[in-house]
This record gives C-alpha cells, sequence and structure tokens, in this order.
C-alpha cells in the first residue's frame, strides 16, 4: 500500500464513496498513475491507499520518456503503449498512456474476482503484485510499482 496522502478539499466527497465501496462492498479501483510530472505530484485518485494505481509500458515492458511518473502512486505496471482504439470521430487508431493500461489492469482483477470469489481486495492486489513480471526503470519503482501483470501467473499460482 501506498503512503496515505491528504485529499484536496474538493475530492473529499469522492474519497468517502471510494472507501466506502472498497471496505463495505470489496471493490477494486483502478486508476491511471498519470503521464507525465515532478517529484511533488500526486495523480487522484491513483494515490489513494484504496485504489490501484497503474503506470505503462511498452512491448519491450520499458517505461517510455516521462510517462507514468507520479512518485507513489504506481503499484502494478501494464502494456499501454501504441495500444489499438477507438479515437474521436469514431476512427480506429493508436494511443498510449496510463488511460490504455488501466483497463487491463481493471480486467485482470475482474478475471480474478471470478477465480477467486472468497478473496478481499487486498488479498487480490498481493496476488497481482507477487506475480507480477519485474521490470527496470532507471528511477526505480516509483513508475513500475511491483512490475508489470501477468494474470496467468496470478491465476495459477
Amino acid at each position: 500500500m501506498l503512503a496515505e496522502r491528504a485529499s484536496p478539499p474538493s475530492l473529499v466527497a469522492v474519497y468517502d464513496a471510494v472507501r466506502y465501496a472498497y471496505y463495505n462492498y470489496g471493490v477494486v479501483l483502478v486508476a491511471g498513475a498519470g503521464n507525465n510530472g515532478g517529484a511533488e505530484w500526486y495523480a487522484w485518485p491513483a494515490q489513494w491507499n484504496e485504489v490501484v494505481g497503474v503506470s505503462q509500458s511498452d512491448v519491450n515492458d520499458q517505461i517510455t520518456g516521462s510517462v507514468s511518473y507520479a512518485p507513489g502512486n504506481v503499484e502494478i505496471t501494464a502494456p499501454g503503449t501504441s495500444v489499438h482504439t477507438v479515437c474521436k470521430g469514431g476512427t480506429i487508431g493508436l494511443s498510449s498512456g496510463t488511460s490504455m493500461a488501466t483497463p487491463m489492469v481493471s480486467g485482470a482483477f475482474m478475471v480474478l474476482r471470478q477465480r477467486f470469489p472468497s478473496e478481499t481486495p487486498d488479498q487480490l492486489r498481493d496476488r497481482l503484485r507477487r506475480t507480477a513480471v519485474p521490470i527496470s526503470d532507471a528511477i526505480g519503482t516509483a513508475r513500475t510499482g511491483a512490475g508489470r501483470i501477468d494474470v496467468y501467473a496470478a491465476l495459477t499460482q
């Protein structure tokens, strides 16, 4: 879990709702950790303890450029570079960033919830972190968290 940080006053009601869903209904919430930022930059809601902060990597398990740099916000990494998606106007194109990686982590949690219905959100998160593929980054784990998700390993270990 990440270090607790005070939320901006405008997000207190949102944080209350996030905590309620997590602790009362076992909802695993996932959010992009942001695509850039400095040492004192935080991404809400990814920085909240009840939310899984997601970074993105490329096909070679590398963090690209300044993408995903939100110190203390990243719990796990998923592929998020050059993802085929529907773009504005309904065309198909490529997009990159934590917003492309976040749905992959959300999907992983849905599969894990189906396979392990009695596990708590904390247990599911631990399972995904323990089975992640470690990836390196010049800055360290601030941008990679536990590493890149490995859904097969999470399902079979």
